[in-house]
């Protein structure tokens, strides 16, 4: 049973209305004479709804009683006035009613500004939870998520770690061209990403460069897909920091390019100078070495000496 407050300086109209409430099936919880106790039974009894009317003595009249109640405890409010003038309407409008209902009124007509009330209430709940939980899903990932517009690529959402990661606030990031974060010579790059989501709607992995907080370029993984939002099109886009990544991917071509070079340093190769008798070699400084020596000042081999079969037989057959 919905819960209700009644707000009326007149107490005969609002034991009236408190009793025609009953008998719609509404609890009411409360009724108050002015603004202030109106504010002061809002906060104690927390109603599901308050009818408020507008007139009322005091330093707090409806218009300010329903903007504190709002802006406090955000409770809805339903104005109740006698007053259906275009300067009362404005001003009550300022603090954004969930409904007006001029003075006499029907039952029907209550009912049904109630309901409505109570209905935009839920929804209005339901869509800052909605709100919530996307805003905490965005905002806890470890990676830049941006959703921009597909059709003229201005920044709709960023999250908290695109805001470090680009150095922007969220203020100055919402309405941004997308083309503001990037290098002149990735545009192109980009343009094509574009198209080619329009074109297959399935999510695309790309690497780009992107102008970083210290305004130099970035490169980073932008993994990217469309999705409508209400009657448009977005592109929401994770990127990744691939500096790191990109780091080792050069130590590593740097180790294989040294690998080769001191594999090369140690191949012997060319022409070598030999002795036709003695075997001996000349070195780079002219001297003569043993072949031995030679071999292992000049490659990574080494040797160790023994007699093969045929010089046995040959020298040492008495042994």
């Amino acid at each position: 049973m919905s819960r209700i407050l009644v707000v009326d300086d007149e107490v005969v109209i609002s034991m009236q209305l408190e009793e025609r409430l009953s008998s719609m099936g509404y609890n009411v919880v409360g009724r108050a004479s002015s603004g202030r106790e109106a504010v002061d039974k809002a906060k104690k009894l927390n109603p599901d709804l308050i009818l408020m009317d507008i007139v009322m003595p005091g330093d707090v009249d409806g218009i300010e009683a329903s903007r504190i109640v709002k802006q406090d405890l955000d409770i809805p409010v339903i104005f109740l006035t006698a007053f259906a003038d275009d300067e009362n309407i404005m001003n009550a409008k300022t603090t954004e009613p969930f409904g007006y209902i001029v003075k006499p009124f029907q039952e029907r007509e209550v009912k049904a500004a109630i309901e409505v009330a109570l209905y935009n209430k839920h929804v209005g709940t339901q869509l800052r939870r909605s709100e919530l939980k996307y805003r905490t899903i965005l905002d806890r990932a470890n990676d830049p998520i941006m959703i921009f517009e597909a059709s003229d690529l201005d920044v709709i959402e960023t999250n908290k770690k695109a805001q470090e990661f680009f150095g922007i606030s969220y203020d100055r990031f919402i309405g941004m061209d997308v083309f503001r974060l990037l290098p002149e010579q990735e545009i192109k790059n980009f343009n094509k990403l574009i198209k080619k989501l329009m074109k297959s709607k399935k999510p695309v992995l790309e690497n780009f460069f992107v102008v970083g907080d210290n305004g130099e370029a970035v490169p980073v993984e932008v993994s990217a897909c469309t999705a409508n939002l209400e009657d448009e099109v977005v592109i929401i886009a994770i990127l990744r920091d691939i500096t790191k990544r990109e780091l080792a991917d050069w130590e590593k071509k740097i180790l294989v390019e040294l690998k080769r070079s001191i594999e090369k340093a140690k191949r012997l190769s060319g022409i070598i100078p030999i002795c036709a008798a003695c075997k001996k070699i000349r070195d780079k400084d002219g001297k003569w070495v043993q072949l031995e020596v030679f071999i292992r000042d000049n490659s990574e081999a080494d040797f160790s000496h023994g007699i093969c079969p045929d010089c046995k037989t040959s020298y040492y057959s008495s042994y």
